[in-house]
Parts: structure tokens; sequence; C-alpha cells
């Protein structure tokens, strides 16, 4: 199977390309998963280290390390009511804990010394599930908060028992109690989801420090149990994270994963999907996922083998392109993304930012994500989904590129939030919400339209919403200009269009089972240059196409071809 080195994203890295870890679980036949992981690509391997064969794959393997479940009492976090958290036996493990801490470094330089290739913290944000009130209640959290309220407010803060505030206000509550009702409840909330991070960097940073001492690659990888800004925030600082997706029936993971990527930066990433999904729909996802750089990973059985094709092709991809086929894309439409805005809306924003994304994709645009840290593409529209909670900084960075002649589409409200967490008034130009014919600001042009997500009391969203008001603004901002890319296909496609250096890659993922017949790509000049022949590569399927030229766009005719493909040319 595939050692534990490879370039991912073009960073540096000590993790394969693509990243699909194969878990060793206790009790499995060893050599038929060893087998199986070597036909489906999964790689690195995943094991536990008190099993009596995982040394023996210690140099290509990641050491499975409890990262979220307290070991005994003394490392369990509590809830309001002072009870541990969790349930008996399955305890969930405070982030500040001194003896958690300790445990999870001792694991770490045990796996460091016995010459595993890396960790993999399993779960450490078990804690962050419970909501609330279900932890950060221990006196080692009441202590690391009260520490950061005077590090806030100042000295002159005198201490107060948070406690005893937040278990009266549950006993008076009729109905669910939000942070934003809670005495100093921003406060705690974003104490709480800050705390992942600082757990995180207090493992991972002495553990790379001994490895470098030793003169070591060592993997840094986590599984997180949710998708959130502090997942993000702690991913970032590993060399690798697995995610869970949980894709609606209408969506196809892409857009998820786009995000993802933008989120955490250039770390490797994986997708873990539900237990639920059968073979074909893992096959589907694990293609779609595919043409935005992403893998799926710890699977097993058929589900390994359906996307065995996938990861071969991406391999192949990733070792043409010096590690660097997803670097640069053709950038159409940017999703604004603010892992501030994800805190303060509880969600609502990051999955107004999916529906988004997923419709853009359905309708072939080219999109990615922007985030605060990343600049906007000066020629793209620019997209705004629920945006409360922005901060000021990143609010600027809108402001100033509507001014500077940006198209901008906001999706319901955009408010920045104050530091303490509490919204401020809009910040955009006032516009009619629908009105699809561009509001102009300065040199920009300004649409609202109303929301595809309902707030959280609505219930959320089971089914595909109604995306005409949408579809109608991207349609009015992106004006009558030629498409950077249009299909035609009688099978549903999604088409992702990147620039890895001296070429120009089309990557093809197809939304239902069975072949692909007849699909026509056409692109345009502005992107083609003067390529007259294209390569394209699919599951067994490695065939030159001519290109056929037209006023202002080449099209390219695909052969038959099942799940995913590549397409590349050479613009001259």
């Amino acid at each position: 199977m595939p050692g534990p080195r490879g370039a991912v994203y073009g960073r540096r890295s000590v993790l394969p390309s693509p990243f699909a870890p194969f878990r060793i679980r206790p009790g499995d036949a060893v050599a038929e998963a060893e087998a199986q992981a070597a036909r489906t690509l999964g790689a690195p391997f995943v094991v536990d280290p008190a099993e009596p064969t995982a040394m023996r794959f210690a140099p290509t393997s990641l050491a499975r390390v409890a990262a979220g479940t307290a070991a005994d009492h003394e490392e369990a976090c509590r809830d309001a009511d002072g009870r541990a958290s969790g349930t008996a036996g399955h305890q969930r493990a405070c982030p500040h804990s001194a003896a958690h801490r300790a445990r999870l470094l001792a694991d770490c330089r045990s796996a460091l010394e016995a010459g595993y290739a890396g960790v993999l913290l399993d779960r450490p944000d078990r804690v962050l599930g419970l909501g609330l009130f279900g932890a950060g209640f221990c006196e080692a959290c009441q202590a690391a908060f009260q520490a950061g309220l005077r590090e806030e407010y100042g000295d002159q803060l005198e201490p107060f028992d948070f406690r005893r505030i937040a278990a009266d206000e549950l006993a008076s509550a009729s109905g669910a109690v939000s942070f934003r009702k809670l005495h100093f409840g921003r406060d705690f909330w974003r104490f709480r989801l800050d705390s992942l991070a600082g757990a995180v960097s207090a493992c991972v940073l002495p553990i790379r420090d001994a490895a470098r001492v030793a003169r070591r690659d060592f993997a840094l990888v986590a599984r997180f149990d949710q998708v959130g800004p502090a997942q993000f925030q702690a991913a970032r600082i590993l060399d690798g994270a697995i995610l869970p997706l949980s894709p609606l029936p209408h969506h196809t993971g892409a857009a998820e994963a786009r995000l993802w990527r933008a989120a955490i930066g250039r770390g490797a990433v994986a997708a873990q999907l539900p237990p639920g999904a059968t073979a074909d729909q893992v096959a589907i996802h694990a293609a779609a996922l595919a043409a935005t750089g992403v893998a799926v990973g710890l699977e097993e059985g058929d589900r390994a083998s359906a996307t065995a094709t996938v990861r071969r092709l991406l391999a192949d991809h990733a070792a043409r392109r010096d590690g660097r086929p997803f670097e640069n894309p053709v950038v159409e439409f940017q999703v604004f993304y603010s892992p501030e805005a994800d805190m303060w809306s509880s969600g609502l924003h990051r999955l107004e930012a999916e529906e988004v994304g997923e419709i853009l994709t359905r309708l072939h645009f080219q999109w990615d994500v922007a985030t605060g840290g990343s600049p906007i593409h000066p020629g793209a529209v620019l997209v705004l989904p629920q945006a409360l909670g922005l901060t000021p900084v990143e609010a600027t960075a809108v402001t100033r590129f509507l001014e500077g002649g940006g198209k901008l589409l906001v999706l319901g409200e955009a408010r920045v939030v104050a530091p303490g967490g509490r919204f401020l008034p809009p910040f955009l130009p006032e516009a009619k919400v629908g009105r699809l014919k561009p509001t102009r600001t300065g040199e920009g042009a300004l649409v609202v339209v109303p929301p595809l997500v309902p707030a959280p009391s609505g219930g959320g969203l089971t089914s595909a919403p109604v995306s005409g008001a949408l579809e109608g603004g991207l349609a009015a901002l992106a004006g009558r200009g030629r498409r950077a890319l249009q299909v035609v296909s009688p099978s549903p496609l999604a088409v992702s269009a990147w620039r890895p250096p001296r070429r120009l890659d089309i990557h093809v993922a197809s939304l239902a089972g069975g072949p692909v017949r007849g699909a026509t790509l056409v692109v345009a000049t502005e992107h083609s240059g003067s390529a007259r022949r294209a390569r394209f590569r699919g599951p067994g399927i490695d065939e030159k196409i001519p290109l056929v030229p037209s006023a202002g766009e080449v099209a390219a005719v695909l052969p038959e071809f099942v799940g995913y493909g590549v397409l590349s040319l050479v613009p001259g």
C-alpha cells in the first residue's frame, strides 16, 4: 500500500494524496484489511496501538488516540447541574483538564517513540456536541473562563459564580435558553468554541517540537465529530482533518468540501460519509468531492471499493501536477464565509453558504469560497449568505469591494457583530429585497434576495429550497457575458475548472448512477486559449479529444465514462 509521504495541495506534508485514511479496527482480519486498503488506495492506515498487530504497520500508520473521551472521572467535564458530561462509560473529556492534556501528550509521545508515522486524535470535539449547558462547568473550565473574562474586561472584574447563573436561568426558563439571553452567555459560548483549538494546540506544538528534535516526519491528524468554526480553527493547526459529511438528499457534497478547504487552508482534508449511505451513494458523493480535491476516507467493504476508481484517478492526477492540482480555481462567483458569522448565527450562515454553493454547482457556474483572510476576486460576483455576525474587518472588505465596482448579491440580512457578540445595524446600502434590477452603489451593483435556509426555529431544510429569486439575482449580476463553462449532457454533471501550472483541468463528476454518454463541454477561449486538443482521463479511459472551435469558445465531446473524469487542456 502507499506509504505516508506525499504532497497535499502544494504544501509539504507527510500525508498521501489523496488523503483517504483506512482504519484497521480491533478484531479485523488483518490480511484482508491490508489487501482491501491496497486495492482501494486507502492510506494511511489508522490503527489502535493496543492491538497486538499494530506495530507491524507503524511506519506507515497513524496511531489512534481517544482525544474526546475521558479515561477516568478526573478527565471528564461537567454540565450545568454538576454531573459528569456524557453518559456512564462514555464521558466527554474536558479540554482544560490538566490530566487529560497530560494523557494525550503522553500517548502522542509514545506513538512518536514507537515509530508510527503520526497520530489520529479521535473526536477531540465530542464535548462541544453537548450544547451550551452540557459542558464547560467543571473547575478547570470555570477557572479558564474567569481568567479569560479578566483578560477581556480588566482585573477590576470581580469573580462570580457562573454555574449558579446558568442553573438559575435553566430553572426559570420555559423553553430552550440561548447564549444571547444568558448573562455573559456570549463570552461563554466563544470560550467553549475557542477551547477546542487551545486543547489541540497544547498537544500538537510539543509533539511537533519533539519530532523536529528526533528529525522525523510525524503527521498530526484529527477526526472530528461535527463541522463548524471551532473544528475549522483546530484543523488549521493540524496536518490533516477528517470531517463528517451528512449531505441532504439534494446535496452533492461539493459545496461543503469547498467550504472546508477554504476554512481550513492547505492541510489535507477527507470526508467521512454517514453509516447509512449505500455503495452507490458513496460512489456519487466521492466523484463530486473529488472535483474539489477532497477524498472519502474511513470506508470499508463494498463502500471502500466504490471509491477506488476515484481515488486512483486523484492519485494519478496529483502525481502529474506535482501535487498541486487544486490550487487555482476558475472563478465566476465567490461565496463569502465568515467563521465569526457562523458562530454567532448558530450555523445558519454556513448552511446558507452550502445551499448557495450547491445551486451554483448544479447551474455549472464556476465558483469558490472567499473568507475574511483571503482576497476577493475582483472580476467575480460576491455572494453574501445570511451574514449575521461579520467582523468589522470583513464588513469593510465587502464594502470596499462593492464601492470599488464589485457586484454583490446578499441573501437575507448582513450585520456586523460587536466584540461582545451583539449585532450592530446593517452596514450595506438599502436595497429592496427581491428587486432583481441591481441597485447602483458607487461603481458597484447590489441585489438583495430572500434567504434560502429558514432560521433554526423554522425546522431547517429537508428538501431543495425554492431558488428562483437567487437564480434571478445571479443572472442579473452575471450579465449576458460568455460563461466560463457550459455543459450539454443527458445526465446531470458537476464540473469544476482549475488552473495548475500551464494547464486547464476540468473535473467532471456524474451526479447519477450509470454511464454518461454524449456529454459536451463548451469552454470560453478566455480559458482555453489556443488549445486545439485535450486529453480526457476516466475509469479505464485515456483519450485525446479534438476541440471544435467557434466564435469565442471551443467544444469537447467527452467519451462515455462512469463516475468521474478529468479533461485537460494546454492553453497557448
